[in-house]
């Protein structure tokens, strides 16, 4: 018989049923300390991962928005569309 019955046999004999919960409890114990754990270092690295892609997100950001920025004062000064500028020339409102 494996050693963890055969110590259950021997608690159940000398301290009775209380011993036998206590058993139970502990082999429990023990099942849940070992998941949580393991699901605690599962968090740790999807945290991680989730860490570096919100870094690399908020660079790409940072770029996007500063060529927006670039797009908007071209457009403002009707740089970027020569059909504008040539309406613009003309006086003509084509808003």
């Amino acid at each position: 018989m494996p050693t963890e019955i055969l110590s259950l046999i021997e608690l159940a004999k000398i301290f009775g049923f209380a011993a036998l919960i206590y058993w139970i409890w502990q082999l429990d114990h023990k099942a849940n300390n070992a998941f949580f754990s393991e699901f605690m270092k599962q968090q740790g690295e999807r945290e991680k991962a989730n860490f570096a892609f919100m870094t690399e997100l908020s660079e790409n950001l940072v770029i996007q928005n500063g060529l927006l920025v670039k797009l908007v004062e071209k457009v403002e000064n009707n740089q970027w569309c020569p059909y504008l500028r040539e309406l613009q020339k003309r006086g003509e409102n084509n808003r």
